[in-house]
């Protein structure tokens, strides 16, 4: 009973904590757009993540698998692996037939969903474009992919100390994916 109100309490507790390149450049400020300067100092990353290769499983994951999204069926499927990778199932208890959802690095993942919900909104109002949210949105899904088998306890605490989307979209955008 006990772990049942821990549970209970770290997943409110999370609830309410908020959770390359080119894009840094061109983001300044509140969501808004700006041109690059003709002598732009080089971009320094504040993490940086190095991605094995996850476009094989995107290939493997079929439409029919999927939800709709407003960003497009890319985003969809970066969010369906999300949901594979840091979900999973356990029993509450013996006798119990019932099941919780376990999230691991729950921080990364609600700051995720978070930014879904920022740049939804933030499309509504006419903040940020489609092509700009989409492209803000795939790259901290990338970085999040990225993050899940590495060691990402610093990203993490950065995490837990915004308070904005705004202040999550500068985060995962000053964070670098390096591809092999």
């Amino acid at each position: 009973m006990k772990q049942i109100i821990l549970f209970i309490f770290f997943s409110i507790f999370l609830g309410t904590v908020t959770a390359q390149g080119d894009i840094l450049k061109n983001l300044d400020g509140v969501g808004k757009k700006v041109k690059p300067a003709q002598n732009a100092p080089s971009v320094e990353y504040q993490f940086e993540f190095t991605d094995y290769g996850t476009e094989e499983e995107l290939k493997n994951i079929s439409s029919e698998d999927i939800s709709k999204h407003y960003l497009g069926e890319d985003i969809a499927k970066k969010f369906h692996l999300i949901q594979t990778l840091y979900t999973y199932q356990t029993a509450i208890g013996p006798g119990n037939p019932g099941t919780r959802t376990v999230i691991q690095k729950p921080l990364i993942y609600s700051a995720l969903y978070k930014l879904d919900k920022y740049f939804k909104k933030s499309l509504k109002k006419g903040i940020y474009s489609e092509e700009r949210a989409s492209e803000i949105l795939n790259h901290s899904l990338n970085i999040a992919i990225a993050a899940f088998s590495q060691n990402s306890e610093e990203f993490e605490s950065v995490l837990k100390n915004t308070k904005n989307p705004e202040e999550l979209t500068k985060v995962f955008v000053s964070s670098k994916l390096i591809r092999l």
